[in-house]
């Protein structure tokens, strides 16, 4: 299998490039995982939420990333911070026909205050040695677009109707 390749936009490099948390999350099953649970594979982590409508429809496209490249070298690892873990997630993923992405769920949101997100989605690249290696960065898109926010803040603020924020 020829080496993953391609050009990463809207993702800076994270600085300095440190070791991934190893703050806990759980799949569906209630199984425990780190993000050092992965080895040796180029994670590709988003911290997403059902009420943030930016990451509903960044899904999608992370489920079909996960059905090109996910293999024992590539995976994309979705968690969900939820309060009511999966029981609030497993209709979206029905809803959205999401069947390439495990569902992983962080209610606590430790997972989001160690890497110091500050909104949803939140993607980060992280290498095949376990360290961050890039961000998306979204704050140079946040404005105002179509009157609302884009991004939604990682504390639920009640608000609803964020525009879609893509990862090209």
């Amino acid at each position: 299998m020829p080496p993953i390749s391609g050009t990463v936009r809207n993702f800076t490099p994270t600085n300095p490039r440190r070791p991934a948390p190893i703050d806990t999350f759980h799949d569906a099953d209630g199984n425990e995982f780190n993000l050092q649970s992965f080895g040796d594979k180029v994670v590709v982590l988003n911290l997403w939420a059902t009420w943030c409508a930016p990451c509903l429809k960044e899904l999608p496209s992370l489920d079909r990333l996960q059905a090109q490249l996910g293999s024992d070298r590539f995976e994309v690892v979705a968690i969900s911070v939820d309060r009511r873990g999966v029981e609030a997630v497993r209709p979206f993923f029905e809803k959205l026909k999401i069947t390439h992405l495990a569902i992983y769920v962080e209610p606590e949101n430790r997972l989001a205050q160690s890497i110091g997100l500050q909104v949803l989605p939140s993607t980060i690249i992280i290498g095949r040695h376990g360290l961050m290696r890039r961000q998306a960065d979204r704050r140079r898109r946040m404005g105002r677009a179509g009157g609302a926010r884009a991004g939604a803040p990682l504390h639920r603020s009640g608000q609803y109707g964020y525009p879609k924020l893509t990862i090209p």
